[in-house]
């Protein structure tokens, strides 16, 4: 476990999050790519060698409905690559369909393959002491090239009201939001925990991100769903995050008082937006509900055919668009591995949300719980995340998915 938590790490870091914003996200892919990658080769070389290590040479694993359809999808994503080979693909964007699924793999295998077996206690004290880090990270670093270094964010900006801002970039903090709750709510209530929530509550708000406000929403939702005896208690801490959230916007506003920014009103009609934006000066939404009914169409009329990694397809107005570039990542595996594995990747996606849930309630300690009911959260909040503006090139948010699926499934063998 750490070594997935080292490579979490190598590809989330204060670092690698402070490129982002200063280059207004552009190399980040091949930075992550890149760093990434090295990282994987390494996991796969020592894998192998600690298997022959600790097996002799003979491998036994129980065989799970988890293990047996991420077998299956392999498979499929074996073919993707052949076909995009075959129809001579751009190597680049066949580099960008592939690595995310890649990650995942990776990850899960190595965790299935290890004899070891998984700490719940000291995972989630490590990966809260690390997220914390990661948030002051985000907030100074958006401070200081925001407000002091007046840096530009490049594609990383929203206009809002007239107003261009800065968008915080961070697709990774916002998926653990509902573990922070768990851990203050069983675990840890004490000051430190309030404060964490706050933290990270404000860096959501600073990303300007539509998609993660509503999949954090509905995964807050979730949590206080599957956490009803809890209801009380979840809404005052709610409640208290969003006091010490607004304190601090309006404490930034007076410290940056020679500012045109007023960040709750700009947040306020940031959320606004999503229910009634203005097409004239914001066709986003618009141009996604667009490219998701032409790439249902191409795959429906392309039956039993894939593109394979790599591939592009033909937008209603004609329009060739590399798959890679598109918004929906459920229907970037249909178009790319085929109508069958895109619902084999869906049943494997709701066979971890249901695993998650169920080994939640089973669980023999607080610490075991609340990794395994922050898991179902996190995988609605994925969920959401993957289907309205997916950075699974940006961040590793697969790489995460595999962890909790292997996770899952190691836990589920016992």
């Amino acid at each position: 476990m750490q070594f997935i938590f080292a490579g979490l790490i190598i590809a989330y870091n204060p670092i690698y999050i402070y490129y982002l914003m200063s280059h207004g996200a552009l190399g980040g892919i091949t930075l992550r790519t890149v760093v990434s990658g090295v990282f994987l080769a390494g996991v796969l070389f020592f894998s192998f060698a600690g298997l022959l290590v600790s097996h002799n040479g003979k491998i036994k694993i129980r065989n799970t409905g988890i293990f047996l359809l991420v077998n299956l999808f392999f498979f499929f994503y074996t073919c993707a690559l052949i076909v995009g080979f075959i129809k001579g693909n751009d190597p680049k964007y066949m580099l960008l369909d592939s690595f995310p699924l890649f990650e995942m793999f990776i990850v899960y295998y190595f965790i299935k393959f290890s004899v070891l077996k998984i700490d719940f206690k000291n995972t989630v004290k490590w990966l809260v002491f690390y997220l914390f880090l990661m948030a002051v990270a985000d907030l100074t670093t958006y401070g200081v090239l925001s407000f002091f270094k007046k840096a530009y964010f490049g594609a990383l900006r929203a206009l809002i009201g007239g107003i261009t801002v800065n968008r915080l970039m961070d697709y990774v903090l916002p998926l653990f939001l509902p573990l922070f709750f768990l851990v203050y709510m069983y675990l840890y209530r004490r000051k430190w925990a309030i404060v964490l929530l706050g933290l990270s509550g404000l860096v959501i708000v600073l990303t300007f991100y539509r998609t993660i406000y509503i999949a954090v929403f509905l995964g807050l939702i979730y949590l206080i769903i599957s956490n009803r005896k809890q209801f009380i208690f979840i809404s005052k801490t709610f409640l208290l995050v969003i006091l010490v959230g607004v304190i601090a916007l309006e404490g930034g506003n007076l410290f940056f008082k020679n500012s045109r920014f007023n960040f709750p009103e700009l947040f306020s009609q940031r959320v606004a937006s999503i229910f009634s934006p203005d097409r004239k000066i914001d066709y986003s939404a618009a141009s996604r509900v667009a490219q998701n009914k032409g790439m249902v169409y191409n795959a429906l009329n392309s039956f039993p055919d894939i593109w394979g990694m790599g591939g592009s397809y033909k937008s209603l107005e004609g329009e060739v668009i590399p798959i890679y570039c598109t918004s929906n990542f459920f229907l970037q595996i249909i178009l790319l591995l085929g109508i069958p594995a895109g619902l084999l990747f869906l049943w494997l996606y709701l066979k971890a949300f249901l695993a998650s849930r169920k080994l939640a309630r089973q669980a023999a300690d607080q610490s075991e719980q609340v990794f395994f009911s922050a898991s179902s959260a996190l995988l609605v909040i994925l969920a959401v995340i993957l289907c309205l503006f997916p950075y699974v090139s940006y961040f590793p948010l697969l790489y995460i998915f595999g962890w909790v699926l292997g996770c899952v499934d190691k836990k589920g063998e016992g």
